[in-house]
């Protein structure tokens, strides 16, 4: 069968973005459907990582989340936001990249994980707090 929309696999370790993606005999893929927080009003939220993602709070206009993985290991988390983040906090500080993806509106963050909690902020206005 083939799906319409954007949708993130789940089982993908880089949690990538398809759109209209199409299933095969035999293949497996956990599909979360993007539209279902539009359809649901929610402007952002973490859509899936590769750690344990904990106390997700939205702001005005920010999403915040804790996340805590096993040491020697590369997080992957994937964010929906409304628009691209013109901020990102950690604490403690960790080196983080960002991948904005316009069409899906999501950003992907890679990190090291720590064996420890790591706060994570992102805000897609600056101005507010």
């Amino acid at each position: 069968p083939r799906f319409h929309g954007r949708f993130v696999d789940l089982f993908d370790p880089m949690l990538t973005i398809l759109a209209d993606p199409t299933m095969h005999a035999n293949e497996r893929k956990f599909l979360f459907d993007l539209k279902w927080l539009d359809q649901n009003a929610i402007p952002a939220k973490v859509v899936g990582g590769s750690t344990r993602i904990r106390e997700e709070s939205l702001g005005d206009a920010s999403l915040r989340f804790t996340t805590r993985g096993p040491l020697a290991t590369q997080a992957r988390v994937r964010v929906r936001l409304p628009k691209a983040p013109e901020a990102l906090r950690t604490v403690p500080e960790v080196p983080i990249t960002h991948i904005w993806d316009p069409k899906s509106r999501t950003v992907l963050l890679e990190f090291p994980n720590q064996a420890r909690n790591i706060a994570i902020e992102l805000a897609w206005d600056a101005n507010i707090r």
